[in-house]
């Protein structure tokens, strides 16, 4: 009894067993299914052996770095703009301080009440570098008092009005404080210049690295499936790639070079 259960299940078993190995074979040498089966590894094998697909992964290699380069440039030149700028506020200053000092050295005495003797101590004891300095006199200076603090400041706020004016002009010293500072001032500027074009160079690249990325990220393995079921040659999709960025018959762009270059 028990070994005609067993012969039954082995019965069943193997039927089952043949069954399956009929409907793989049926699934394997079936034309229909064999024919779309070697049409998606061929396609397959098109996209990943496709220009396109090589390109593309060297776009995607060089977008961080790209983007982390105009990052890096647009730190370095802020910084060197900044610096251009400390130095022309520094000229600035210093072209005020000796022609200030001219001013008060030589118009001091134009302040009722000023002498030789007060006008040397005013020179001597509150001036610093500003004709604003004065208006610290009458805390500093035993005989000033608060009327003649008033005739000082006057006399300041005359002269500082027509600063900017005569900051234009020719003055004793002038030159000497543009020719001690156009070195520094012109290397970062040459430097700005040179960041500036850098940095517009590095965003062109990296804009076009995205546009070329967005465009070969639109073409998939189901497009060269679609392709081969008819006329790849007719497909711009497929066509274009095909060639990828630039023909294999032309030598690679220099701004490609420049993108890939990316580190």
């Amino acid at each position: 009894m028990n070994a005609l259960i067993l012969g039954g299940l082995f019965f069943v078993a193997l039927l089952a067993f043949l069954g399956m190995v009929f409907f793989i074979a049926l699934y394997i040498f079936d034309p229909q299914r064999r024919r779309s089966r070697l049409l998606r590894e061929k396609a397959r094998m098109d996209y990943l052996s496709s220009r396109g697909t090589a390109h593309l992964k060297m776009l995607l290699q060089a977008q961080r770095p790209l983007e982390l380069g105009v990052q890096s440039d647009t730190k370095a030149l802020g910084e060197s703009q900044a610096a251009v700028n400390r130095l022309l506020q520094e000229q600035l200053t210093e072209l005020c301080r000796v022609l200030e000092t001219q001013i008060l050295r030589e118009h001091i005495h134009e302040i009722p009440g000023i002498g030789q003797k007060l006008g040397a101590q005013i020179v001597s004891s509150v001036f610093r570098s500003r004709l604003s300095d004065l208006r610290y006199a009458e805390s500093n200076i035993k005989g000033i008092g608060h009327a003649r603090q008033m005739q000082i400041n006057s006399w300041i706020r005359s002269w500082e009005s027509r600063m900017p004016e005569l900051l234009k002009q020719d003055f004793p010293g002038k030159q000497l404080v543009i020719a001690n500072f156009a070195q520094r001032i012109r290397q970062k500027s040459m430097e700005v210049s040179k960041l500036e074009k850098q940095k517009a160079n590095r965003q062109a690249n990296y804009g076009k690295c995205i546009r070329l990325i967005q465009q070969l990220k639109q073409v998939r393995m189901h497009d060269f499936e679609g392709a081969l079921s008819g006329n790849a040659q007719g497909n711009p999709k497929i066509q274009f790639y095909l060639t990828g960025v630039f023909p294999e018959w032309e030598p690679m762009p220099d701004w490609f070079k420049e993108i890939i270059s990316e580190k």
